[in-house]
């Protein structure tokens, strides 16, 4: 068991075609991001929480992330973007294509 969980660490990107984006790719969030993620999601003082749970995984093919969720810039930009289109990134990064 050890080792398909050791097979399995990290996730691996999946590509995501949004519509009038970029060929982008999400990675999954794992166990120990999503816990930090439902922190900022209940923190109704910082604000922007879904943006930064978006910037906690778009990313490359290589898997490097493209946002910083603590840069304010990056976080603000994922803010105004349609809620349709980041959602469906979001989903993927689940594991669902938004469908």
């Amino acid at each position: 068991m050890c080792a398909a969980m050791r097979a399995t660490a990290g996730g691996h990107p999946v590509k995501v075609e949004v519509k009038g984006w970029p060929e982008l790719y999400v990675r999954p969030v794992l166990v120990d991001e999503a816990e930090q993620q439902a922190k900022d999601v209940e923190d109704k003082s910082n604000g922007h929480g879904l943006a930064r749970g978006a910037a906690r995984v778009i990313c490359n093919a290589d898997g490097t992330l493209l946002f910083d969720w603590r840069n304010a810039e990056h976080v603000a930009l994922l803010g105004q973007q349609p809620w349709p289109l980041l959602h469906q990134l979001l989903a993927a990064s689940e594991g669902d294509a938004g469908n």
